[in-house]
């Protein structure tokens, strides 16, 4: 299956903001100094809080996990602030993908 989406090319280097997520906050603020070493505009949000949660879950299945409904609000959010030109915004998620080791693996 492919996916069409739009893609970051090298051009919106230039004209856009990144969004990136408050979330483990040490790695993502090396993340952004490493973007922002590299010519990107980037900004870690600062919105938090139960509206966030409560945006998330307006918008997710109330399944889905606890911080990727908190990630999904703070986008929203933040898109919704009027802060960004949603033109010229992108957001920053990551996929991490964590499997505990299998009894039988021992």
């Amino acid at each position: 299956m492919e996916y069409n989406y739009p893609k970051f090319t090298p051009e919106m280097k230039k004209t856009h903001t990144i969004l990136i997520p408050n979330m483990a906050i040490t790695q993502f603020r090396l993340l952004e100094y490493a973007l922002r070493y590299d010519g990107y505009k980037c900004e870690i949000l600062g919105n938090c809080g139960s509206a966030v949660a409560q945006l998330g879950l307006k918008y997710v299945h109330n399944d889905t996990c606890y911080p990727a409904l908190l990630v999904i609000g703070q986008f929203l959010d933040a898109l919704n602030s009027g802060k960004y030109d949603l033109d010229h915004t992108a957001l920053l998620i990551t996929c991490l993908l964590y499997t505990s080791p299998s009894p039988r693996d021992a």
